[in-house]
Parts: structure tokens; C-alpha cells; sequence
């Protein structure tokens, strides 16, 4: 199912997904970025983006239940992170 970044109930404001992934946009890619890779593997999906400041953000969505532990290489830069299930997590370098 498609969802906006809220849903409107009456009084009731869900934040979905996609408000906290549009936070992570908005705080680490910054305006005059160029997307550089995207993935998606087995519920997990990521976009790179090489920055005006020659920075690499690199925002990563956990769709699925559990944490999961990811390797990182890019650019001569190795690390590993667990992200929590159900969460947005970005990274820059």
C-alpha cells in the first residue's frame, strides 16, 4: 500500500514511513546532490548521493521485522551498522 508521509484521521496524525525517510532526505542530501546507486535486497533499500561538498550520503530503509547488520564500502571508507527493523538510517562520509 501506497501511504503519504501522515495520515489524517480526525484528531489522529500517523506518521508513516515516509515522513521519517523525507527527514532523512532533507537533513543529509543537500540541494545540488546527484543520486549515484540505489539497491534493494531482500526487504532493505538504499540511495546514494554524492553531495555538492564531494560528502556521500547514503540513506537506508529497513523494511523488514527484524535488525539487520549491513556492510559498508564505498569511496576507501569500510564500516558495518545493525539498523533496527522498521526504521530509516543514514549515513554520510
Amino acid at each position: 500500500m501506497c501511504k503519504g508521509a501522515i495520515t489524517i484521521n480526525g484528531d489522529n496524525v500517523a506518521r508513516n514511513a515516509g515522513y521519517y525517510a523525507i527527514g532523512h532526505y532533507s537533513k543529509f542530501v543537500k540541494p545540488g546532490a546527484i543520486r549515484v546507486n540505489t539497491n534493494q535486497v531482500n526487504g532493505m533499500s538504499s540511495v546514494a548521493f554524492k553531495n555538492p561538498d564531494n560528502s556521500t550520503a547514503f540513506v537506508l530503509t529497513n523494511s523488514t521485522n527484524e535488525d539487520r547488520l549491513v556492510n559498508i564500502e564505498s569511496d576507501g571508507i569500510a564500516f558495518s551498522a545493525t539498523v533496527p527493523a522498521r526504521s530509516v538510517a543514514s549515513f554520510v562520509w
